[in-house]
């Protein structure tokens, strides 16, 4: 049921007496003075209130595209949240077979952006777009990335979604940006990372954007890089790092927190979850716990209360666990809660929760 922004209840640190101070066009905050959501307008230098929104889907969790043993999906599965037992939902599917592809989301909107088809050469730069909630049907082709690439990693702000990092035949330090809703065209360079990476994470808070880890090339890394919403041009910051170097590791994010899931590093496969505090301008992420088995290149969404892990290759089988974890999750094992409608890695994740549904 599509719930108004008026009939909610907001986190505590999303609320505030006061503006925040050296504000960015497209932020927001909740002014617990005048009980209204507002929206800074760079263009006019003021806060303005923003718009009652209806939320179309923060109750659901979606997984896009994977493959198994060198056969790949189109298939889109859906869990409803809080999701603690069962198998998720077919409900439909993309507009082709696509694997290692970045997403993001808007209120309304999922976004499947770049991927490959199975091999490597088949780098693709599609935009793909489905409506929340998905219940049947298809996802279809709105626009394109700047440049093909597959091992981007994605998030989003209020009002841009991201793509950052990737691959298609040399390793990028791309950082590429659509204007939501985004029903046609092509995202525009915005910018760079510290440095060219694939297979990294990806979070966001309120007003940050985060690529963390991945690997060089060379090397993996533990990096975590920012920027600050809308970021228009220049290179992301250096913020800090994980608490070791990992690729293919899935993000995903609470109110106050970044968490990074499981992945692969020198010594193997890995079974631990890092946790960052936002704004988290310096410093190392905490390891708080693990999943219940090494594994690599799955996906994550999260709800408000809680972050999933889904499939993934632990060593020589893909799976289709899904795992739960509970915010604010500093100790302990995730939980094994269900699984995906088929044995997947390389999959998307995203959710109907952005940034109003979800200081809720």
């Amino acid at each position: 049921m599509p719930i108004s922004v008026d009939s909610k209840k907001w986190g505590p640190d999303y609320v505030q007496g006061v503006s925040p101070s050296n504000p960015k066009h497209g932020m927001t905050w909740y002014d617990t003075t005048e009980n209204h959501l507002k929206t800074y307008n760079g263009n006019t230098s003021s806060w303005v209130n923003t718009p009652a929104i209806v939320y179309q889907g923060i109750e659901y969790g979606y997984n896009m595209g994977g493959n198994n043993t060198g056969v790949s999906y189109s298939s889109i599965d859906r869990i409803l949240f809080p999701f603690d037992s069962g198998t998720a939902s077919n409900v439909g599917s993309l507009n082709q077979n696509i694997i290692n592809q970045a997403s993001c989301n808007s209120t309304n909107y999922a976004f499947c952006l770049g991927g490959y088809g199975y091999t490597a050469a088949d780098n693709l730069s599609s935009i793909e777009r489905f409506q929340f909630p998905l219940d049947s049907g298809s996802a279809s082709i709105v626009g394109n990335l700047n440049n093909s690439a597959r091992y981007k990693q994605g998030f989003n702000s209020s009002i841009h979604g991201y793509a950052t990092g990737g691959n298609n035949g040399t390793i990028r330090s791309y950082m590429d940006r659509i204007l939501f809703p985004f029903n046609s065209g092509t995202s525009t360079n915005i910018g760079i990372l510290t440095n060219s990476r694939q297979l990294s994470a990806s979070c966001n808070c309120t007003n940050y954007g985060f690529t963390m880890a991945g690997y060089d090339g060379v090397v993996r890394v533990s990096t975590v890089d920012r920027i600050l919403f809308p970021h228009d041009s220049g290179t992301a910051s250096n913020v800090g790092n994980l608490s070791s170097i990992r690729n293919s590791t899935p993000g995903c994010n609470s109110t106050n927190y970044g968490f990074t899931m499981a992945g692969h590093n020198t010594t193997g496969w890995q079974s631990t979850i890092d946790r960052m505090t936002f704004p988290f301008d310096s410093g190392n992420a905490s390891h708080v716990g693990n999943v219940t088995g090494t594994r690599y290149l799955a996906a994550a969404c999260n709800s408000t209360n809680h972050g999933f892990c889904l499939g993934g290759y632990p060593v020589s089988t893909v799976i289709s666990i899904i795992e739960r974890i509970v915010f604010p999750f500093d100790s302990g094992t995730a939980s094994n809660v269900g699984n995906l409608s088929a044995s997947k890695s390389s999959s998307a994740g995203i959710d109907g929760v952005d940034f109003a549904s979800q200081f809720v």
